[in-house]
């Protein structure tokens, strides 16, 4: 199967590892010497409504995709923990 970028950046990525949808590629990198793609890079989640501006790129590198389907790109990614104030659920009694 041969994809194009434009093809690949209108693909999900999803981490298998939690089944969290990451969001849409932005950009690749590319090792200019082999003419190999390195890693996918997606763009950060928004922070507070898009206020305050973004989280740092999710850069995923080439070994880390398990999957390129037609919809949807799986990788296998170990993301750091979140923010415990973000993330906390909300606690029922």
């Amino acid at each position: 199967m041969i994809s194009s970028f434009y093809e690949l950046r209108d693909k999900d990525v999803v981490n298998v590892n939690n089944g969290e949808r990451l969001g849409r590629i932005c950009d690749i990198d590319i090792d200019l010497e082999t003419a190999r793609v390195c890693a996918l890079i997606l763009p950060g989640k928004c922070r507070c409504l898009g206020l305050f501006g973004r989280e740092d790129d999710i850069t995923i590198a080439w070994n880390e995709i398990t999957l390129i389907g037609e919809d949807v790109i799986l990788v296998n990614k170990c993301m750091p923990p979140c923010d415990n104030r973000r993330c906390k659920s909300p606690r029922i009694d």
